[in-house]
């Protein structure tokens, strides 16, 4: 009876057999007799440091323009990508600088007195302050009661009679003069 080792021992023996007698040129592939020897190829010639120092020196006469084009190649790749890093940077400036222009554009280049923000807000108390104090107790009069000098201090127009200061203002669709503390300064 035949076992399953001798079955893989048979079938191993086989392979190596077969695969001596095709390299020594039997077999269906033609080949040349029994020697083992080619005819052609490197060998023909009887010796392999011919061929072997042929590719060598060959090899050796290559590199140097390999080297040479391997070193130009990544020295392009270098500045190719410092160019494109300085475009986007430049690029990026002037987005910049065109919002930083059109942000001053829009919010200082308003005409008046908005260009002046303390202005703006010094008016806003005065014209509160007088209108307070013209609806808590100052009387309104219809005209100055002389010949007023009219001072104006952050766009807010006074007039002066004597020691008194006066500022316009409106009451039933009319204009009406309210007393108010005088101006700064004044």
């Amino acid at each position: 009876m035949i076992t399953f080792s001798t079955v893989v021992v048979l079938l191993f023996l086989f392979l190596v057999v077969n695969s001596t007698y095709a390299q020594r040129g039997g077999g269906a592939r033609g080949g040349g007799g029994a020697s083992g020897f080619s005819r052609g190829g490197s060998a023909s010639s009887g010796s392999f440091s011919d061929t072997a120092a042929r590719s060598a020196s060959s090899a050796q006469s290559s590199a140097a323009p390999r080297q040479q084009t391997s070193t130009t190649n990544q020295a392009q790749r270098q500045s190719a990508r410092s160019q494109n890093v300085q475009t986007r940077q430049q690029a990026a400036t002037v987005r910049t600088d065109t919002r930083t222009e059109a942000y001053d554009d829009y919010h200082h280049n308003q005409p008046g007195l908005w260009d002046n923000p303390g202005a703006v807000a010094a008016a806003g108390y005065v014209a509160g302050r007088a209108a307070g104090e013209a609806a808590a107790s100052a009387p309104v009069l219809v005209e100055p009661p002389c010949s007023a000098t009219v001072n104006t201090v952050d766009n807010v127009t006074y007039y002066s009679c004597g020691a008194s200061s006066y500022t316009q203002s409106y009451a039933g669709g009319s204009v009406v003069y309210v007393e108010t503390a005088p101006p700064p300064g004044y």
